[in-house]
Formats: C-alpha cells, structure tokens, sequence
C-alpha cells in the first residue's frame, strides 16, 4: 500500500469495524452489555456513531476521523456508576475514544475492569484479519485526550486469551431491592447485599410495568453479562416478579466458572489450538475435570 493512499475495499472494511467497535464500547458503557442489536438505533447511539472521514494524508496512510463527543450525545443519560469508570469523567470522551479505552484494557489483561465483556472481545480480535501480515499493525490516536492505541500481533494474542477465558452470558435468577436509574426507560438497578446490579429492560417490556416495584424486593430472572473476571456487570431482563419465600435462596450472585476448571485459558495461552492428543493430555494432566480428553479438544475447536 503506497503512503497516502488505502484500497476502497480495506477502507470499508476498517471504517465498518471502527462503528462497530465503538457502537458496542458505547453499548457496554451505557446499558452494560456490547452485543449489537438489529433494528432501530436508539438516538443517543446513532448521535454517539456519527463519524467523519475528514482527510487521508502520507506517513503510512493516516486517517483523520472526526467524532462527535459524549457530552453532547448522552444528554439525558445518565452515565454508568462501574467501579472502574466512576471516578473520572468521560463526558470529553467520544464513542472512538471510549473504544480505545477498551483497548487499552484488553491489551493490558485488565480482567477487572467493566469495560470488556465476551461479546466486546470478539469484535477487538476482527481487527487482526486486516493486518495481513504479522508485521504490519494499526495505531488509532486521540491527541486532545493523550490516548493511543497500536494493535499489532501480540496485543490480539493477548485479547485472544481475555476472551476465551470469559464467561459467556448466562440465564439467572437473582433477588434484590429495585431501584429506579434517573433520566432513563430502559434501566433500572437490583440492589443485593454484595452489589447494585445493572438491569436493561428489552423491548417488549415497558418501563410501565416496572412503576409499581421500585423500592420493593423482587425477583428478576434474565440474561446476566459478565466482565473477564466472572464478575457480573448486567442482567437483560426478561420476567421479574415480588420476592416470595421460596426467592431467599437467589439474593446472592451466583459464581461463575471455576479457575481450576479453565482448560480453554490453558490451550489458548499455550498456543495449543492444534495440539496433538499426545501434548494436550501432557497439558491437561492432573486438572480436577470430567470430560475426556476428546471431548475437550472436541470442544476447543
């Protein structure tokens, strides 16, 4: 590729990607899960994604992306209170820059932070097919935000395993206090005795029908989100009802995945993703697991 100058077909490709990324960062920031939805976009979204190519110039081709900022799309929302975001203010931040964030968290293995979720870390990895070889990368840069982000080979192994080691969304019970977010339709919160817990209302249930509970204890059962470190960050809801007697069991969040059980994390790290039977049963030896050896390698594939 000469300076100054990028195919329309790679173009396309990196400019789909770069929403994409954004839009499910801003998705995960807001409502506390990334997984795109078809349909309609909600405004404030729509607002956020609102990207310009404002020029190509030389030096390895450098593109220079305008993107509207936070402050001015989100008016109305109310911005998420996770723990690792409360205590600094990102309404300076655009979709762009929030998604560089993002990255900076996976490629530094940050598995606490609430700001990676499964489905965020596949969409990072798509990246790594637009590099073609191993020794070309890509480096997004925000100057007025000192943010800069390269994405070369090594940074999407390390995404690589932060995502096989994630929990995949999962269908709970939980019980807790609801309680109602400002300035928002479709949140609510469950406060339990370890956590207050994000809860995003899906299409079909109307903010209505929620009126009547808050402030009462309830029983929602739905779709929890998890961060790399199993800890859970939201729940999408699909039925909830007031807490009965036989609820008290679901008033603590239940764990996920055990640490001496994560043979994918093993195989991942180790670069066993073709093992031979042979290599994987001398990898697997002595874990406290069930399945045979063939139905793990069966499983990895």
């Amino acid at each position: 590729m000469d300076e100054g100058t990028i195919a329309l077909s790679l173009l396309s490709r990196i400019s789909d990607q770069l929403i994409r990324i954004s839009e499910s960062t801003l998705r995960l920031y807001v409502e506390g899960n990334s997984h795109l939805k078809r349909g309609k976009m909600p405004d404030w979204l729509q607002k956020s994604i609102d990207f310009k190519l404002t020029g190509i110039t030389k030096g390895s081709t450098v593109l220079s992306i305008e993107a509207p900022v936070l402050s001015e799309t989100l008016k109305g929302i109310q911005y998420p209170l996770f723990n690792d975001l409360d205590s600094t203010d990102y309404s300076r931040d655009t979709a762009l820059s929030l998604a560089m964030l993002a990255y900076e968290k996976a490629i530094k293995e940050d598995r606490e932070t609430n700001l990676l979720d499964k489905a965020l870390l596949g969409e990072m990895l798509i990246f790594k097919d637009m590099l073609g070889s191993d020794k070309r990368k890509i480096e997004i840069e925000c100057p007025f935000l000192s943010r800069k982000v390269i994405l070369e080979k090594s940074s999407f192994d390390k995404i690589r395993v932060l995502e096989s080691v994630t929990p995949d969304p999962i269908k709970i019970k939980l019980s807790g206090k609801l309680d109602v977010l400002k300035h928002s339709n479709s949140l609510a919160e469950i406060i339990t005795p370890q956590k207050r817990v994000k809860v995003k209302l899906p299409d079909n249930i109307g903010f209505d029908l929620l009126k009547p509970l808050f402030g009462m204890d309830v029983t929602i059962i739905g779709l929890a989100n998890f961060n790399p470190a199993r800890q859970l960050v939201s729940i999408l809801l699909s039925d909830i009802h007031p807490v009965n007697t036989d609820d008290s069991f679901f008033n603590a969040i239940p764990p996920v995945l055990k640490e001496t059980t994560d043979v994918k994390q093993l195989i991942v790290a180790q670069k066993f993703t073709h093992a031979k039977t042979a290599d994987f049963i001398k990898l697997a030896d002595g874990l406290n697991i069930t399945e045979s050896v063939e139905e793990l390698i069966n499983a990895l594939k």
